[in-house]
């Protein structure tokens, strides 16, 4: 990468995602036998997705909260992260196998290697 990138200072970052939500399940509760016990069940399904960075060693990060997981939402968090890089600076990111990580459609910009 040093060679590839002569002017530039070479930082490691590492990324993942994570999902949070509320998934709807039902329960089993207490309750006399062949009665059902009244209430609603929650059938709602919503969650949002987490996608952050982080520097090794240090205390920076970077995080960006979307809808979802897929190339378009990977492509919107690495300009984001490349955004917030200071002037100078190439970005060595770290990415585990997920397909959205590998797909010939992912933008990335040059001030990151993927």
């Amino acid at each position: 990468m040093a060679a590839e990138h002569p002017e530039a200072r070479l930082q490691l970052w590492c990324q993942d995602e994570a999902r949070f939500g509320q998934k709807g399940r039902t329960t089993r509760v207490w309750y006399e036998r062949g009665m059902r016990p009244p209430g609603v069940v929650d059938q709602r399904f919503e969650s949002l997705y987490l996608f952050a960075a982080c520097r090794p060693g240090t205390d920076e990060t970077f995080a960006l909260a979307l809808p979802r997981v897929n190339v378009d939402a990977m492509t919107i968090f690495l300009e984001h992260f490349s955004r917030q890089l200071a002037p100078g600076v190439h970005a060595v990111l770290v990415l585990d196998q997920a397909g959205w990580h590998d797909a010939r459609a992912l933008l990335v910009p040059e001030t990151i290697t993927r």
